[in-house]
């Protein structure tokens, strides 16, 4: 009377709008509960497998999960740590508590053999301790963490060397389950004792999971394995012994239960971020940081388009929730060499889970509370909370890691994002692309057309040259210097040079008298003369002064200009 769809279950969602999931089917998940009560092993199997298989081992459960592709894989999964007997008796599988005992072994049948030789009574082997678990862990299901998976220890205090791990499919607290895995690590012990009988063809009757006494041998066995080989069985026994389980004082852990929140709509910025890592990028990156406008955001999922929006692929899912908001003020312009004791900058966050955090000057100068506002990159020593998740932050490092260029020009309303690794989805793109634009898709997101990047690469290119100057010299000509940085080199090195990071050392000079047509140079070293003949042509022309660019050429582009005027007087 068991009807077809017994196992099965159908979910039925009607009008389910898709536009609210980013037209795509969204991940679900559900629980299944049966119903009150505890069950017995043997119960398990015999409720699985009908009238194919009986069982009488009363081992309470309190709940189980059937894997395997057959009952009997069922079975074998409870007999590998259950105190029981697995017995195929005549194609009617049974477990029992008690394995049945098997009389009749008569001293002289022991030594049988086909072929006429002399062979052992009792083959006996004896596997080493180091065959052995040093320490053997059950997962389970845990009813006192509201059934999410627990995990229980044993160790044996033998010569064991391995860590072995076994996932049971069934509910039971910490104390039974770990009493169970002592149990089963002391029968480990007693059935690395095997041995080999073998007999006339009349004890054909003898098969797996009965327990018999070897004459002449003290203790049982239990039969692991029987073979009929012309007219002789020979059977294969392990060493027998009960070992009843008790219970142990066990910790089952704490619950990790989520509160059941809105999700919410999605916010994140597309970040084409200056070099982070100490060793030079090789291929142009950019970083989605993504959050939720409510405390219940999880994550959203991540398409890309490279070609303006014409077609989209998956780009997996964002990462964890970035701390990010927007600016309440205009932060003023500082210098990129010395702390920023003057400015201070107030962010709005758009939750109370998201939060702001002090850090140690040493901390800071590690690398510690470093976020992007705007286009520069900035940290901070001091996050002060003024309520209503408005931090406001102090002690400020400005123009980090090359945006020096972006120090200037900010105003109130610009994003924030906090710069932290395990918040960041980072997506590789193709050398050259000319445009990025991302959606990221959560649940109740609206179709939107995403957020556009133009030229990504940013952590690719040189840095701008610094400490440019220009000398007179005697001869009436101008040598300009500067000294270049290093995209791969943010350490302070005594005696070392930065590593060069591209391919050549190359810098193009663009050289600008006022009125007059620009002229551009390619040159190989940190220095550059301006010539006391050049200096009067362009005198001559009319020019009271001439700007000059300096760009460190890189293996993927151009750095920033590094500026400096000169006045022809």
């Amino acid at each position: 009377m068991t009807p077809a769809y017994r196992g099965l279950a159908y979910a039925v969602f009607e009008d389910f709008q898709l536009g609210d999931y980013g037209n795509r089917i969204p991940s679900l998940s559900f629980e299944i509960f049966a119903d009150d009560g505890s069950v017995s092993v043997g119960s398990v199997l015999s409720a699985l497998a009908g009238p194919g298989a009986a069982g009488d081992d009363p081992t309470i459960l309190q709940g189980f999960a059937a894997t395997g592709d057959s009952v009997r894989g069922v079975a074998e999964t409870l007999a590998r740590r259950f105190p029981f007997a697995e017995r195929d008796d005549g194609g009617l599988l049974r477990l029992e508590a008690v394995s049945e005992h098997y009389d009749g072994l008569r001293p002289n049948d022991l030594g049988a053999s086909h072929e006429g030789k002399a062979v052992p009574r009792l083959a006996r082997e004896r596997r080493s301790e180091a065959s052995l678990p040093a320490i053997l862990s059950v997962a389970h299901y845990e009813p006192e963490r509201d059934y999410q998976q627990g995990l229980q220890r044993v160790r044996d205090g033998g010569g064991g060397r391995r860590d072995v791990r076994i996932d049971m499919p069934v509910t039971l607290d910490a104390a039974r389950i770990k009493g169970h895995a002592a149990a089963a690590l002391h029968r480990m012990r007693i059935e690395r004792t095997t041995a080999k009988i073998q007999l006339p063809w009349r004890y054909l009757d003898l098969v797996p999971g009965l327990c018999i006494a070897v004459p002449g041998d003290a203790g049982e066995w239990r039969v692991s394995a029987v073979t009929l080989n012309r007219m002789v069985v020979e059977a294969e026994l392990v060493r027998h012994a009960i070992v009843p389980a008790t219970g142990i004082s066990s910790d089952p852990g704490r619950t990790l239960a989520q509160a059941d929140e809105p999700h919410g709509p999605t916010i994140f910025h597309i970040l084409d971020l200056p070099p982070l890592e100490d060793a030079a990028q090789m291929a142009p990156q950019v970083a989605v940081a993504a959050a939720g406008i409510m405390p219940g955001w999880r994550r959203a999922a991540l398409l890309v388009s490279l070609d303006d929006g014409l077609s989209w692929h998956e780009a997996g899912p964002t990462a964890a929730p970035a701390v990010m908001g927007v600016t309440q003020n205009n932060l003023g312009p500082a210098s990129a060499l010395l702390w920023d004791e003057a400015n201070r900058l107030d962010v709005a966050l758009p939750n109370a889970v998201m939060a702001l955090r002090s850090a140690t000057p040493e901390a800071v100068l590690a690398g510690a509370n470093a976020a992007l506002v705007g286009d520069e990159l900035v940290q901070f020593r001091t996050a002060t909370p003024l309520g209503e998740s408005i931090y406001r932050l102090s002690g400020l490092l400005r123009g980090r890691r090359g945006t020096e260029s972006a120090i200037s020009g900010h105003a109130a309303g610009e994003p924030f994002v906090l710069v932290e690794q395990e918040s960041l989805a980072l997506l590789d793109v193709p050398p050259g692309t000319a445009q990025v634009r991302v959606i990221a898709a959560g649940v109740a997101d609206p179709q939107s057309p995403g957020q556009g990047l133009l030229r990504p690469g940013r952590g690719l290119l040189p840095l701008a040259p610094v400490h440019l100057r220009a000398d007179l010299l005697d001869n009436g000509d101008t040598e300009i210097r500067w000294v270049r940085r290093s995209r791969a080199g943010w350490r302070w090195l005594d005696g070392v040079d930065a590593p060069l990071a591209e391919e050549t050392e190359r810098y193009r000079i663009a050289m600008t008298p006022d009125g007059l047509q620009r002229r551009i140079f390619e040159h190989p070293e940190t220095r550059f003369t301006y010539s006391a003949s050049e200096r009067a042509a362009d005198r001559a022309s009319g020019a009271t002064a001439v700007v000059v660019e300096i760009c460190q050429m890189g293996s993927f582009g151009l750095s920033r200009p590094a500026t400096i005027t000169l006045f022809l007087t």
